[in-house]
């Protein structure tokens, strides 16, 4: 939560690590909600989202999903194919 608040430029760096990472469910948690007001590249950030719909936390699915809400304002329900679909779509 403290690299959302910086706002630095590495912030979605580390943050879409410690979501992709970090063993500890509630760091997870943390990072995919962070990612939701994360500045730079939203691509990025969307895949690693996307990534994190197949946590085997169901919190951690959860927030994911509503930060991929939050970016992108599509929600395309629980299934990772989907959004993945979707990823492809982007240009």
């Amino acid at each position: 939560a403290a690299l959302g608040a910086l706002r630095a430029a590495e912030a979605p760096e580390a943050l879409r690590a410690a979501l992709r990472d970090d063993p500890d469910r509630s760091a997870r948690i943390a990072a995919a909600r962070e990612l939701a007001g994360s500045p730079g590249d939203a691509r990025p950030t969307a895949e690693a989202l996307v990534a994190a719909l197949r946590d085997d936390q169901a919190d951690v699915r959860h927030v994911a999903r509503r930060s991929l809400r939050t970016l992108h304002g599509a929600d395309l329900g629980a299934d990772p194919a989907a959004w993945a679909d979707w990823l492809r779509s982007l240009p």
